[in-house]
């Protein structure tokens, strides 16, 4: 569950204080030109609409990791 009062950058943020090099996918039912600029404008964030299918997942999942 996300922390209380905190978006899922801020969350992203927070952990990429701590680890540099993480990778992060976010995921919304929302396109991605009906997101906010500051989600659109992060190009180290991967953005995966919902909804997906289990392959789609894996494929970026993969595609973060071998980065």
């Amino acid at each position: 569950a996300m922390p209380q009062k905190m978006s899922g950058i801020e969350l992203a943020d927070r952990l990429r204080r701590e680890k540099e090099k993480l990778r992060v996918i976010f995921t919304s039912g929302y396109s991605l030109e009906l997101l906010d600029d500051q989600v659109r404008s992060r190009t180290e964030f991967n953005f995966l609409p919902k909804p997906y299918a289990p392959a789609k997942l894996k494929e970026l999942i993969r595609t973060c990791l071998d980065r």
